[in-house]
C-alpha cells in the first residue's frame, strides 16, 4: 500500500493526533471536536477521490487538485463557506505535518488559503420560547403553490 497520499496521511495524522502539540500551548493531544473534524475531513476526501477517479499522491497536491478540491466542496457539496475554509486549513495542515514527517509533498499547498464568512454576510435566525414551542405543536406541514 502506498504511503503517500492524501487520504493515508490523513488517517496517519488522525492515529497520531494524541501526540501532536496544540498550537499556541503546552498541551500535547488533539481535543475530541478537533479529532472528529479531521476524520470528516478524511470521509470528504475519500468522496472527492472517488469522484475524481483516483488516489492522489501528495507529490500531486497541484493548483490544478486543490481548485478542483475547492471547486468540488463549493458547488458539488455545497458546504457553507465557513466549512469550505475550514477544510482547506486541515487540508494544509496535513500537507505540512506530512512534509516535516519526510514525505514528498508538492510545494503548491503553501499556498493554500483558508477563509470565512464575513459576519456582514451572515444571517443569524433566532426563535423565541413561544415560536418553538409553536413547531413542537405541528403534526403536518401542508405547502401550497
Amino acid at each position: 500500500m502506498k504511503t503517500n497520499n492524501v487520504s493515508y496521511q490523513i488517517e496517519y495524522f488522525i492515529k497520531n493526533s494524541s501526540y501532536k502539540k496544540v498550537k499556541g500551548s503546552n498541551n500535547i493531544g488533539l481535543s475530541e471536536n478537533s479529532v472528529r473534524s479531521y476524520r470528516s475531513l478524511y470521509r470528504i476526501w475519500q468522496d472527492f477521490e472517488l469522484c475524481n477517479g483516483d488516489t492522489i499522491e501528495m507529490s500531486e497536491m497541484n493548483k490544478d487538485i486543490i481548485y478542483k478540491f475547492i471547486y468540488w466542496i463549493v458547488n458539488v457539496r455545497k458546504y457553507s463557506v465557513n466549512y469550505q475554509g475550514q477544510l482547506l486549513k486541515q487540508l494544509k495542515s496535513i500537507c505540512k505535518e506530512a512534509e516535516k514527517g519526510g514525505e514528498d509533498v508538492n510545494a503548491y499547498y503553501n499556498y493554500i488559503e483558508s477563509y470565512k464568512q464575513r459576519n456582514s454576510d451572515r444571517i443569524l435566525i433566532t426563535l423565541n420560547s413561544v415560536e418553538i414551542d409553536q413547531l413542537k405543536k405541528i403534526k403536518e406541514l401542508s405547502f401550497e403553490l
